[in-house]
């Protein structure tokens, strides 16, 4: 009971300090490049640190959602087969999950829908996602 208290606070400390922390970072980082693009009078500056800075964020959110929806993911987005690759790992995206399975042919009707909708945002992401090593450490 000791660890599911304790690991239920620090979820709890790390949501806030998210929000706290975090919304606070997120607006000086937009005032930092904005400071720097002014003064390197360089929109094309801002414009790819933005960039980069988007691109990471949207990342780290898909593999902090491929934690969060484990559970879900796996019963509603995958055949109960052998070789299928869970959802679940923090290294990993549901990008790179979903690719991984929709090229095995192991993903539900739900699985190639979530597919298809990635795909459309993005034409062949999760092919791509599949092909790019997920490890950060």
């Amino acid at each position: 009971m000791n660890k599911l208290i304790s690991s239920g606070i620090k979820m709890i400390a790390a949501r806030l300090l998210m929000l706290t922390v975090g919304t606070f970072a997120f607006i000086y980082t937009h005032i930092k490049f904005v400071a720097r693009s002014i003064r390197k009078k360089s929109w094309t500056h801002f414009r790819d640190n933005m960039a980069n800075y988007y691109w990471l964020l949207a990342f780290s959110d898909d593999q902090r959602g491929n934690v969060i929806a484990k559970e879900v993911f796996n019963d509603f987005f995958l055949k109960n087969a052998l070789g299928r690759l869970e959802y679940g790992k923090p290294d990993h995206t549901v990008s790179h999950v979903t690719g991984k399975n929709e090229q095995k042919d192991l993903l539900t009707f739900w699985g190639r829908f979530l597919a298809a909708i990635l795909n459309l945002i993005d034409k062949g992401h999760t092919r791509r996602a599949a092909n790019n090593p997920q490890y950060n450490g």
